[in-house]
């Protein structure tokens, strides 16, 4: 349950903070604020008149533990894992809620992969409680 795409160079092709506030605050997340081609988080800032969404914040802790990964750096790719599901749980209970699915859900299967059964089962027995669903899917 990996983000399937090899990691662009960091260049004027891949500007990371677009990516983050489009792709995850506007697809995700469903932020109501446009952001045109080439807008940096700083501009995304400025039109908000705040700074990043706690939500926005979670979800770059969770994309650097995917980007981690997809480098073949798993062990630092479970922490950052386990630091994006803590920042999650600290978020204000919503119907629909904020982030679309539990990180601790990724953090398990990650956990699982890299042959870590105590830490896989840390991370399920957080992440269920949040979606019961999650219990009846197999392990991939």
């Amino acid at each position: 349950m990996y983000w399937g795409f090899t990691r662009p160079a960091e260049n004027s092709l891949f500007d990371r903070d677009y990516f983050l506030t489009t792709i995850i605050g506007q697809g995700l997340l469903g932020f109501n604020v446009p952001v045109p081609v080439g807008a940096s988080l700083a501009d995304y800032r400025r039109k908000t008149k705040g700074g990043d969404p706690t939500e926005l914040q979670v979800a770059r802790q969770e994309l650097a533990g995917h980007l981690s990964l997809v480098e073949g750096r798993t062990d630092r790719a479970l922490k950052q894992f386990q630091a994006a599901s803590k920042a999650e749980r600290r978020l204000t209970y919503t119907e629909p809620p904020f982030y679309p699915r539990p990180v601790a859900e990724v953090w398990g299967r990650v956990a699982a992969k890299a042959n870590k059964p105590s830490l896989s089962a840390r991370a399920f027995a957080i992440a269920v409680p949040m979606c019961p669903a999650i219990s009846s899917k197999k392990l991939r």
